[in-house]
């Protein structure tokens, strides 16, 4: 059957149906206008571009209409909204003792390693800085500035980081 006949039969059967399809496809949930129109392209969509002939439309409709309708809910349901009580519960949670030691630990540990890399590494202490500490520059940004190869500055960088590990093994391993 040729795809303009195909359409044709599928429009007139669409427009006699169109309050059963309704009743069919919204059983358990309510009707969503949008989803039941674009449920309506999409199968006609396939009728156009399907070699098959399609004897009921009806079920392979509800089946489209239901994927519409998950596809819709999942995209609406992408981005959460917290309510109040999230906040409340946020702030109460970040003031807690636990979570103030917590900081205050991390606060800690942090500058003892930075203390650590300016007396152990001095000349490597600024690179450091703006490669992990601060992100800011790439190897080739740093390259320029230091006046050295990019290998040079990435071993360095490796080597601080290995004698960071070695040195601060305990404190770190508490605040995990």
């Amino acid at each position: 059957m040729k795809t303009s006949a195909k359409l044709v039969l599928f429009d007139y059967w669409f427009r006699n149906q169109y309050q059963l399809l309704k009743q069919k496809a919204f059983i358990r949930t309510p009707l969503e206008e949008d989803s039941f129109h674009d449920a309506y392209l999409k199968l006609r969509r396939y009728i156009t571009f399907c070699d098959e002939d399609i004897v009921d439309y009806t079920p392979y409709f509800v089946l489209i209409y239901r994927s519409v309708c998950k596809n819709a809910e999942f995209r609406e349901k992408r981005y959460v909204h917290p309510d109040d009580f999230f906040f409340r519960s946020v702030a109460v949670m970040d003031e807690s003792e636990g979570m103030i030691y917590l900081k205050q630990m991390q606060e800690k540990v942090y500058v003892s390693i930075l203390r650590f890399v300016k007396e152990t590494f001095p000349m490597d202490y600024h690179l450091f800085c703006l490669k992990v500490i601060e992100p800011c520059c790439s190897y080739r940004e740093l390259q320029l500035y230091a006046g050295i190869s990019a290998g040079v500055i990435r071993k360095k960088i490796e080597i601080i980081k290995e004698t960071i590990k070695k040195e601060f093994k305990y404190e770190t391993s508490n605040l995990q």
